[in-house]
Parts: C-alpha cells; structure tokens; sequence
C-alpha cells in the first residue's frame, strides 16, 4: 500500500560489477511457455490484485498502480499480464495515492472502488467510485460518483451482495487495539455509491500475527459456501514478511451487520512459506476457473524477505475446501502448478457470430452452442491469447447431427482457411477435432469459422501447447515494460547524432517503437530502429545508471546486449559492456520515462521486458 523507490549503491570496480552480474544469471529460470502449466507469480509487479470472471468470458483485473486505474481484460486468467490493458481513468489534481482498485458488475453497470487521499494521510484517506454502463468495462465513459459517506476515514473498500442486500466492507482507521491501525468495518449501502447506516466493527486486530510493524486488518473479502459466509482479511503491516490472512465466518441467515454473528480464527489461515520462497501473502481475491469447476486464490506476495510494501507480484493457486464447509488455502507456491481447468478454453457463444443462430444446449460446456446453419454463417474469436508464439494444437468440440461428411473453414489471423472435417456423432453427442495453427504470443489472435458443408454445432475451442521463448534474427519487435505498459521508444529517431529512449504509449508497431534484432556472432544481439539505422547504445556507460540512446551502429559493446529468459514470457538484457540490466528508469510506469541500464535487481519490475514479433 505504500510506494517504495529503488535505493542504488555502486560498487568499488566495474569489472567486479560485471562479473557478478553475470554470473547472476543462472538464478533465472527458463521454462517452455505452456497452456499445461504454469509458475507463480503472474506477472512481475501486482498489489492488491482483484479479479473477476465475467459473463462475457472474459477475466477483468486491476491492481494498485499509485497514480492512475489500469483495466487488464483476458480470455486467460495465467496469462494475464498478456491481455488487453486500458488506462481508463487518472486522478484529478489533488487526489493521490491511488491504491487498492476493485472492479465490480452491479446489475449490468461497471464500478471501481479505490483508496484515495487528499494530501492529509490517512486523516483524509477513504473510498471513491466510478460508474461505466458499457458492457465493455475497457470502452465507454467513467463516471466519478465520489467519496463514499464511510463512518470513518479508511481504505481497501470492497461490496457484497447477500439476499438481494449490498454490503460495504472496508478498513477503518483508529486507536482499535491501542494505537494507530485498522479494522473491518461493514455496512449497509442503498446504491452502489452511497452507505446507508452506520458502521459496524466485525474485526479489530488482537493477536500477535495481526500487530506485526501495526495492527493492522485490511483488505477484506467474501466467499460463501455450504450456508456460511467468510470474510477473509489481511493482517499486519505490508511491509512485515508476516503479514497474512485471517478469517472470520458467520451464518448466511445470521444477521452480517451484528459483530457477535461472526467467529473469529485465532490463526493465521494463510501465511508466509519460506521454503517455497513466498513471503507477505496477502490482499487478495477469488475466482473461479473458466469452466467453474475449480476455486482459485489470487493474492500478492514478495519472492523474497525483507522486500516490503514494493512490487508484490500477483500470484494464482487452486484451494480446496474442508469437511465443515470452511476455505483450505494451503500454502503460498511458485509452482509449478497445473494452469486452471479451461484456462484457455474459449466458449463459441463468447465469440461473435454471423448469421448464426446461438442456442441453448443442456450438453454444452458453458450451456451454449453456436450453429452454422445458414450459407454465409460464420463465427470470429477474437482476443484469442497464448503464453508465447508458436505452434498450438486447436481443439473445437462440436456436435454434427447433420451428415456424416460435415466440415467447416477455419482461418487464423487472416491467413487463407483450411478445412476441418467434423464427422457425425449423433443426436446431442459432442466430438474433438483439432488441428494446428500458428499464434502471436499474446492476445492479438483471432481465429475465424465459416461454413463449408452441413450445419454444425460449435461448443467451444481450446488451445493446447507449449513454446520456448526465442527470437528470430532479423525480425522486428516490439518491447515492452509490463510494469507500466509502455513501450520502449526512440525520440525522433531521424534527429542528427545521438538520440534518447523513452518509455511511450504502445502504439503497436509505431516507427519508433519498433526494433530490428540482429544476432551477432558472439551470441549477443543488437536492436536496431529500422527507421532510422541507429541502434539501441549505452550512451555513458561509466555512469551509475547509464542512459540509453540511439547512435550509428559500429558493433561497440556498448550496442550489444545478452539475452536471460526468465520465464513466464518475460526477458532482461544485459549490457555486453557494463553487465547492467535495460532498465527503466525510478521502476516508472509513466509515459517519458527514461532508459538506460543498472545492477541487476533480482525480482525487480523495471527490468523485465515483453517481446512482441511485428513483422
């Protein structure tokens, strides 16, 4: 909850500096990206995830960025950090420390709850919403519906219906357990903006795993099961490694708003595993996995102690659930895990038909099939998304009831279609047929049926394969900090003599952001602005934190940068020179910020980059 900034030092000898650099990179670990498997954590920064599972199909999260609200939209939950991202709102003057977004559908409108201050701390900390009736969260207009009238000054709000009811929850500021911290405060709500009643203290901090470095509850949570309602909630300070989930439970017929209805755990339920290098679980939210049939955890959490209230990469697991009905969460994993059952399944009434009807199956998987039935029928999947570029097994599950010769046209990415056969299976009987297809990592995939011959029913597609990280010398990319979202720019990459790198807007493939990678003998790479021939060059070297530029290309070290996959699609570059890490500068997540290199910084955010092929 609380920004950090990178603390640099120097070390005595460059040469020393180098060789430790890069003997560091073994610590990396390299993995197929695979639609089988996945590791923890998700993405490389991500406080105070939230996550939902929409009826579109489509998984929507936010997360603490500070100073503005970010939306990720994705037809995958593990790959995430791959999906289509929106600034959709930034703060007006005088509002600060934006933290803790949660985005909410509310009888078919959008709301995002988040933290705000006016510049007085936590004197003058509370709840703000925003209001969008789009049915696509990341498209229309945000609507500022206020502060929320809470009780008391406090952060992390969150809502809940039960029978029909709205609930407001959130951390409440105060003297509760004798000195200045934070409990769970409830109440009822007349509309999604406006509190309707007093607040009620469920939880105040007591025990020693609630008071380390504060006493602390905070981001609360609902999940409901067998009768009974949980409310799971962080405790202690974010930057001690001991903060951690308790819970309270009451009776789903029991009065919420009544601090006796509920029962407190005298222990945390979830908490740091150092064995399993996860440190500070904590702030996190639920969902379900696409095909409903497996509940999963999403939680933040340090890959190392001591790292604090900093990046807090987002991290995914299953839990299980007890014989008394209560939530088994288990304990904090990097994996592997095995990627959440129909993680890359996409329902065919989740695509966009033409001139095809969508019926309603009791066999089909979501309840919903699309039927290709007229001549010009046809149905396009869009956002389709992957974990790394490659070669994919396309697995469509169909029902044909027509003849037994049935086939359709299947194009991807606007590539000429081939024809799939579809044999006949029988009155509400469902069959796989499957083919590969090449893919772009990433979301920007779309994946195209028509009809060839007989009426079909198509249930959905789901993809299945694994792919190594690589580059292809010679083509172009695009690079991008998945931290802020920007892509890595050159300013006016024609200016005479040497130019500067910024971190800019993705404009997907834009001049100045694109980037001709050439393999150089010696097993390095160097990026080159095909606009303008220059290549990407630490332009002072000999500085702490070398700035990065643009510059002809004459083969210096200085423009030739050794590649560590570090899994998950992510990459770092190191200087063939200095051994320092391409770094954006402050870990900014702004437009204009600048480039250059610096130590290495394990876990660090403003080193890790995205690679998208253009070309």
């Amino acid at each position: 909850m609380y920004a950090v900034r990178r603390i640099g030092f120097k070390f005595a000898s460059l040469i020393l500096l180098f060789m430790l650099t890069w003997t560091s990179f073994g610590a990396y670990p390299t993995s197929a990206a695979s639609t089988t498997n996945y590791s923890n954590p998700i993405n490389t920064a991500g406080a105070d995830p939230y996550v939902m599972l929409h009826s579109d199909g489509y998984y929507y999260f936010t997360r603490t960025l500070g100073n503005r609200l970010d939306i990720w939209k994705s037809r995958s939950l593990t790959a995430m950090d791959l999906g289509e991202r929106k600034t959709v709102w930034t703060p007006p003057s005088g509002l600060k420390d934006i933290w803790a977004p949660e985005i909410h559908n509310i009888d078919g409108k959008w709301y995002i709850y988040y933290t705000a201050n006016t510049g007085c701390g936590d004197d003058c900390r509370g709840v703000y919403v925003l209001e969008n009736d789009s049915p696509d969260p990341l498209q229309g207009s945000w609507t500022d519906k206020g502060k929320l009238n809470t009780q008391y000054a406090g952060l992390d709000g969150t809502v809940f219906d039960h029978n029909g009811r709205l609930y407001f929850l959130y951390a409440a500021y105060g003297d509760w357990s004798g000195s200045h911290g934070s409990a769970i405060a409830i109440a009822p709500m007349s509309n999604p903006w406006t509190l309707d009643g007093d607040s009620s203290i469920l939880t105040k901090p007591e025990y020693d795993w609630e008071m380390k470095g504060m006493p602390v509850n905070e981001g609360a949570v609902i999940l409901k099961n067998q009768g009974k309602i949980y409310l799971v909630f962080s405790a202690s300070a974010c930057w001690e490694d001991d903060y951690s989930l308790g819970i309270l439970s009451a009776d789903a017929a029991s009065d919420l708003l009544n601090p006796a209805s509920w029962t407190k755990s005298e222990q945390p339920v979830f908490a740091k595993s150092a064995a399993n290098g996860v440190y500070a679980p904590g702030h996190n939210s639920f969902v379900p996995s696409k095909d409903g049939t497996q509940d999963l955890i999403v939680y933040h959490g340090n890959n190392n102690p001591g790292q604090g209230c900093g990046p807090r990469p987002t991290r995914v697991q299953p839990f299980t659930w007890n014989e008394d009905g209560s939530p088994n969460f288990g304990v904090p994993t990097n994996g592997p895990l095995a990627v959440p059952s129909g993680d890359y399944r996409i329902e065919a009434e989740h695509g966009t038909p033409a001139k095809a009807l969508v019926k309603e199956e009791a066999g089909a998987s979501g309840g919903k099939v699309v039927r290709l039935n007229n001549t010009n029928s046809s149905l396009s999947i869009k956002d389709v998304i992957v974990p790394e570029e490659g070669s994919y097994t396309l697995n469509i599950r169909y029902s044909n009831t027509a003849g037994p010769d049935a086939s359709e046209q299947v194009s991807v990415n606007g590539h000429p279609a081939v024809t799939v056969a579809l044999p006949h299976t029988g009155s509400k009987e469902y069959a796989t047929a499957s083919i590969q297809v090449e893919l772009k990592k990433g979301y920007g995939n779309v994946i195209e049926f028509a009809k060839s011959k007989h009426a079909v029913d198509i249930d959905y597609i789901e993809l299945a394969g694994s792919n190594t990280f690589s580059i292809k010398p010679g083509a172009e990319y695009k690079l991008i900090n998945p931290n802020g979202g920007k892509a890595l720019s050159a300013i006016d990459p024609n200016a005479a003599g040497e130019v500067w790198t910024q971190m800019k807007d993705d404009s997907d493939g834009g001049a100045a952001q694109r980037w001709k990678i050439a393999l150089n003998e010696d097993g390095t790479y160097s990026f080159v602005n095909p606009d303008s021939g220059k290549a990407l060059t630490v332009i002072d070297p000999a500085a702490a934190w070398g700035r990065a530029g643009l510059a002809e290309y004459q083969g210096l070290d200085t423009q030739k940068w050794k590649l560590v996959d570090t899994g998950n699609g992510y990459c770092k570059w190191y200087n063939a020179q200095t051994g320092k890490a391409l770094d954006v500068n402050g870990a900014g997540i702004n437009s204009g910020a600048d480039v250059g290199t610096w130590q290495d910084i394990p876990g660090g955010p403003a080193q890790f980059w995205l690679l998208y092929r253009l070309d």
